[in-house]
């Protein structure tokens, strides 16, 4: 008799049973679609409980423009994620205070 093994068994399962003994907490799709933001994958109730935690000063106006459709997708040719964390050289700044000063001040 053989087992169909897939990612699903084989990787997230045993990832969410491991971190569930670790303290987490498994949230459900099915519980919580209706706050399920598909563009983002994020639950947005828990993101803006999170958000206002980690920023207290920030006000539900500064929570709402992270809603809003002010995304940029930039491509930098040749680079790769690694290369935005430290090569300096590749890092469009202009273009990210550009957008910064457009969109979240």
């Amino acid at each position: 008799m053989s087992k169909d093994f897939n990612e699903l068994s084989r990787v997230q399962l045993p990832a969410v049973i491991q971190l569930m003994k670790l303290g987490y907490e498994y949230l459900s799709y099915n519980k919580n679609r209706f706050d399920f933001d598909p563009d983002n994958n994020i639950i947005v109730p828990i993101f803006k409980k999170q958000f206002l935690k980690l920023n207290p000063d920030a006000s539900e106006d500064a929570f709402k423009k992270l809603q809003g459709d002010n995304k940029e997708l930039l491509i930098i040719p040749g680079a790769n994620h690694v290369d935005l964390y430290d090569n300096i050289e590749v890092i469009p700044f202009g273009k990210i205070e550009r957008f910064f000063n457009e969109h979240l001040r």
